[in-house]
């Protein structure tokens, strides 16, 4: 079956949206803009004017507000430069298992900190826009090779920390959370990626 192609057009950190979520969290909201081009139209460049070389091009954009959840996220070591592709994974979860993922996911968090895991990945929750209550994990690759899982694996750090039992349990309180998972690899494309000037 072949699928319609689809690429976000904003991915922002922004700050002052009003939501009381995030006031005691400045800076830790995503404003995400999905656009699916229409048949037989090509890709444009960016450009400051979207409404005039984007919108024309495409369906209606898909926006939601994602809040990024530190807490629960490993950023990469500074000195690994931008990554090339991404790794992502969306999480739709059981209304009442959002604690329960919560949870599972900060202790796996604290066994791949103490372990040194080198694998990381920032985590994202969903506020408003799309089907909820939703995550989205997001893991940098820098190129085709890390996307080989890393040995020891994660799970095999979890089974030694906490013993087979505890953590056979720690995945099963994760897994049961979640009603389903959607994947995607995405390449980033500073190309076609704007920033405003620094001030």
């Amino acid at each position: 079956m072949r699928k319609t192609p689809t690429f976000v057009l904003t991915l922002a950190l922004v700050g002052a949206w009003g939501l009381a979520s995030a006031q005691t969290q400045p800076n830790t909201l995503c404003d995400v803009r999905e656009a699916k081009p229409k048949p037989g139209a090509k890709a444009t460049a960016h450009d400051a004017d979207m409404a005039a070389t984007l919108l024309p091009y495409v369906e209606a954009p898909m926006r939601s507000m994602w809040r990024y959840r530190p807490e629960l996220s490993r950023t990469p070591p500074a000195d690994k430069g931008e990554a090339k592709y991404y790794a992502g994974t969306y999480y739709y979860l059981k209304p009442e298992a959002v604690s329960q993922l919560e949870d599972g996911l900060k202790q796996m968090r604290a066994v791949a900190e103490k372990a040194q895991y080198p694998r990381t990945s920032s985590w994202f929750q969903l506020v408003n826009g799309g089907e909820g209550p939703a995550f989205y994990q997001e893991m940098p690759r820098w190129s085709w090779a890390d996307f080989d899982a890393p040995t020891p694996t994660l799970a095999s750090l979890a089974d030694e920390a906490l013993g087979k039992t505890l953590a056979d349990d720690l995945r099963r309180s994760i897994t049961s959370s979640v009603r389903y998972t959607v994947s995607e690899m995405t390449k980033a494309r500073p190309d076609l990626g704007y920033e405003p000037a620094k001030k």
